[in-house]
């Protein structure tokens, strides 16, 4: 037992270095755009102001376009969470900056601290999206499933769906991604050991997620229902009333924000957002599966066609663990239906459907259960292997290019643009892209750490 325990202590270690080092590798280091700066502002008004507000100067040059306004002040425009993540970061990147370091930048910042803080930054992004690997790994081990099926599934999730593109990014969805991964993993820990911790650990990091993108609330009564099928006693419902003390304490420092910035404990700064005519709940909901679902435009079965296995895949884990394929759907469902109906669906400028990606680690669990138990014929490898080069291929496109999609009129972002270009060798500005050995570097420490891996499992 204890030498199992190595093993897999070890493996995940291993999962988290390659899949680390891969994601370092393709990191651009870059803002990418008004959506991560707005996020990066509120984080540098924090640090060197000690000011919630955002200085209009910043805006200008940071943003141009999202950030909420009131009474004249600016604020951030979006969830919080994120930006008070990245404090320590910002902190320490500044104080190398004062101290005489300067780091290599790949942007355009109007302060030499703001390179160094936003390095940090993005390198802390990087491996909580490693992380999230890790953890998705770790969360099928807990489900049952096989050794091989379990990695497996976990670096197709990893290097095969969008969670790869916007993996190394201060666009919030592979970091809600691992956030939702690890409540998860908590969740069904806390099933098999009792701790007290393990269920605090699941709510802290649900209650995380939703200050990172408010709509993730929509899963609290999920998890709360989830919970509720699992006790089979009322004691039982008592200990998993544990997971919602961190949860509501989240919840009241949120609440604080919100009044402190826009003047009462439910005043989201959306409804300040120079945006907040497409924020907005009232689209037709037909067209928005259509769009999010199949089509060639923001469709995530196009993009990442390995996720059509979790239709069948449902069935697969209803039949194991009928409780998880429930609560796995809802999470799907709810998130679907919801960005479905959202005005701004397309997310703009994205690689993808870049609002589903919360939920991808979700559908994995049920692609994964179709590899776990499909029949062992030719045929069906045939179809499972196309399936993830297919996606594989869109991903590396997405990651090799960047997380922008270009002109949003472009209805096939990934042949009729990100594919072109690069045929015509216009690439993502890689921050190591003028280094080609650190880059080839780190490559060769994945395959290093991934070779081991695999010695492991054939061992």
């Amino acid at each position: 037992m204890a030498a199992r325990h190595r093993f897999l202590l070890t493996t995940r270690i291993l999962v988290l270095l390659v899949a680390f080092f891969i994601f370092l590798a393709f990191s651009e280091f870059s803002r990418n755009g008004p959506n991560p700066s707005s996020r990066f502002m509120l984080t540098k008004a924090i640090v060197l102001n000690g000011t919630l507000s955002i200085d209009k100067s910043e805006v200008e040059y940071y943003s141009g376009l999202d950030y909420a306004v009131k009474n004249g002040t600016y604020y951030l425009d979006k969830a919080p969470g994120l930006s008070f993540i990245s404090i320590p970061f910002y902190f320490v990147g500044n104080e190398l900056y004062k101290a005489g370091i300067v780091l290599p930048k790949n942007d355009a910042f109007n302060y030499g601290g703001d390179s160094n803080g936003f390095f940090f930054i993005i390198l802390f992004t990087t491996f909580v999206s490693a992380f999230g690997v890790m953890k998705f790994y770790e969360t099928l081990k807990l489900l049952n499933f096989s050794e091989k099926v379990s990695l497996a599934s976990a670096f197709i999730f990893g290097l095969a769906t969008l969670y790869f593109v916007f993996s190394s990014s201060l666009f919030s969805h592979s970091f809600l991604a691992a956030a939702l991964i690890f409540s998860i993993y908590e969740l069904l820990k806390y099933q098999k050991s009792g701790a007290r911790s393990n269920i605090l650990l699941s709510g802290t990091a649900l209650g995380i997620a939703i200050t990172i993108e408010y709509t993730i609330i929509i899963f609290l009564p999920i998890f709360l229902l989830y919970m509720f099928m699992k006790a089979k006693k009322i004691a039982d419902a008592k200990k998993y009333s544990q997971f919602l003390a961190p949860v509501a304490l989240i919840g009241l420092l949120l609440a604080a924000y919100n009044t402190a910035t826009f003047g009462c404990p439910t005043c989201l700064s959306y409804n300040y957002s120079t945006f907040i005519d497409t924020q907005k709940f009232d689209h037709d909901i037909r067209d928005g599966l259509y769009v999010l679902l199949v089509s060639t435009y923001r469709g995530i079965f196009f993009f990442n066609p390995v996720l059509l296995l979790a239709i069948p895949g449902f069935y697969f884990l209803y039949k194991r663990r009928e409780h998880e394929a429930i609560f796995f759907a809802m999470v799907v469902v709810a998130q679907v239906l919801l960005i479905s109906s959202y005005s701004y669906l397309t997310g703009g400028l994205s690689y993808g459907p870049r609002h589903l990606i919360a939920i991808i680690p979700f559908m994995m669990i049920f692609s994964a259960a179709v590899l776990q138990h499909m029949p062992r014929k030719p045929v069906f490898f045939a179809i499972v292997a196309a399936l993830v080069v297919v996606s594989a291929f869109h991903t590396l496109v997405g990651r090799y290019t960047s997380p922008l999609a270009g002109p949003e009129n472009v209805q096939n972002p990934i042949y009729d643009f990100a594919l072109e270009e690069l045929m015509q060798s216009k690439h993502n500005n890689f921050w190591l892209k003028n280094n080609v050995t650190i880059f080839y570097s780190l490559l060769s420490a994945a395959v290093f750490f991934g070779i081991v891996l695999l010695r492991k499992e054939i061992i």
